[in-house]
């Protein structure tokens, strides 16, 4: 049994982590002695005293100047890594969702006081414009023990760029600790449609409400609810496309982040969840979706693949196609008895392969032999 564990991961309930962070606590806290947790804003009200969490990056997402901020940010994780020091932790678990500096930052100064590093690379290349070279990200990479990552499309892409030997696989696990699965809605009209998550480019909303204008010509029954924050001040980029389809009547819109109980709601009045995304590496909501028994509608990309067989356990469009989406959502709805078994099918899944407790010893694995 390892003595003890610490993951610095500083998004947490800022930006979605917060349950990712538990899940993984309690999954590995069968191994070890002590886990220690550093992140933000995790409010999820538990008693186990093996897990310690600090929540030193709280004010740190508050702060709007990008100097101060990045000062706090390196205060607070020169904060973590001493606890953890203190504390005789054996292993660091730092999180990847881009090459950045402050990623380098997080590499470095934790090197400085452990040599073994697990680093979780849920973004294998970033969404944004990246400056950095590939000679030089390989050479940062040198002080990293093992890469994690979550499927076998992100492990292809991450070996073929930097060919290390020490990258592994574990999957992304369920929400079930923390969401019960849905009753199925019957509710059959208007047959309702649920966008939800951080709005980027890359997620495909533009696609989607392209789409939403074609099925309208041919079945009107139909009401699309989006939820969640716009990026990059892109809010009148899509109310203008909403005018420009003659959409209005048919969506309804929470442009901001929304909490858990209330996204629960949203998705207790939903028929179906669409995800018609352009690029993606791994899909928390997906995983989420599957946990509250809803069906999904995706893209075809590989990550989605890896999970969703087209009509058994979710539906699947070719990527990027307004025809091919627009084109299943009036056979999903034309068929749309069909979903209670997709739903089950789905939660079959997640309950089982993407289960927690059976990911836990392959974190155990990769601890011990770092």
């Amino acid at each position: 049994m390892l003595r003890t564990i610490a993951i610095i991961e500083p998004v947490g309930g800022s930006g979605g982590m917060n349950y990712y962070n538990l899940s993984l606590l309690f999954c590995i806290e069968t191994y070890s002695s002590k886990v220690f947790l550093f992140t933000s804003r995790t409010d999820i009200k538990f008693t186990n005293k093996k897990i310690l969490i600090f929540n030193f990056f709280d004010h740190c997402w508050l702060i709007e100047n990008k100097f101060l901020k990045s000062v706090n940010y390196i205060i607070n994780l020169f904060k973590s890594i001493l606890k953890a020091k203190y504390n005789k932790c054996q292993v660091i678990h730092l999180h990847q969702f881009e090459f950045s500096f402050i990623l380098i930052v997080n590499i470095l100064i934790t090197r400085i006081f452990f040599k073994k590093i697990i680093l979780t690379v849920h973004d294998v290349e970033s969404f944004r414009n990246n400056n950095y070279s590939s000679i030089f990200i390989k050479l940062v990479y040198k002080f990293i023990s093992k890469f994690i990552v979550h499927n076998n499309f992100s492990y292809e892409i991450f070996y073929n760029k930097y060919k290390f030997q020490n990258i592994f696989i574990i999957p992304h696990g369920n929400y079930l600790k923390f969401f019960k699965p849905l009753d199925h809605n019957f509710k059959i009209l208007p047959f309702k449609l649920l966008f939800f998550g951080q709005i980027k480019k890359n997620k495909g909303l533009d696609l989607l409400l392209f789409a939403l204008s074609k099925v309208i010509i041919d079945n009107k029954n139909i009401q699309l609810t989006i939820v969640g924050k716009i990026v990059n001040n892109d809010l009148e980029h899509y109310q203008n496309l909403i005018f420009k389809y003659n959409l209005q009547e048919y969506i309804v819109t929470k442009f901001e982040y929304v909490s858990d109980e209330i996204l629960v709601n949203y998705f207790n009045n939903c028929n179906l969840v669409v995800l018609p995304y352009k690029k993606i590496y791994q899909s928390g909501v997906l995983l989420k979706c599957l946990s509250l028994k809803r069906a999904v509608l995706c893209s075809d990309l590989p990550p989605f693949k890896e999970i969703i067989i087209d009509n058994y356990n979710g539906f699947l469009f070719s990527k990027n196609n307004v025809s091919s989406l627009s084109d299943k959502l009036l056979n999903i709805i034309n068929t749309a008895n069909d979903l209670y078994k997709i739903e089950n099918n789905g939660f079959d899944l997640i309950k089982t392969k993407y289960n927690w407790d059976n990911l836990g010893f392959e974190y155990f694995k990769i601890y011990s032999n770092s």
